[in-house]
């Protein structure tokens, strides 16, 4: 169930040491997931709104590829909606872990923002 599958997200991410994770990244296909900065919140179906596309540069790192760290370009102020919780605007560091996340919910990783 849904509490369980929250529960084993925390517990594996701060196991890790990690400051996010995505639902399928623990095996679940539900679109779920944790952000522990700047405040430990799940989003449930969540969703993304780019209010400013001025790129943010970042290295970044995975749970999923240990190890390995990519520099990434992203915009740097989003809005991020969630049927659990009030519209939340995140800049920054705080933007780039959101969408990192919720680029897992979609199938993507890393690698795939990575500037080359």
């Amino acid at each position: 169930d849904l509490s369980e599958l929250m529960n084993a997200m925390q517990i594996i991410c701060k196991h890790s040491e990690g400051v996010g994770i995505s639902a399928n990244q623990v095996g679940s296909n539900l679109s779920v997931f944790l952000l522990l900065q700047p405040t430990e919140t799940f989003y449930i179906n969540p969703t993304i709104e780019v209010l400013d596309d001025t790129p943010e540069f970042f290295n970044e790192g995975c749970l999923s590829l240990p190890d390995q760290s990519v520099v990434t370009m992203r915009p740097r102020k989003i809005k991020l909606h969630s049927a659990n919780n009030e519209p939340k605007i995140l800049e920054g560091s705080y933007a780039v872990m959101a969408q990192h996340e919720y680029d897992h919910l979609c199938g993507k990783l890393m690698t795939e923002q990575e500037i080359k």
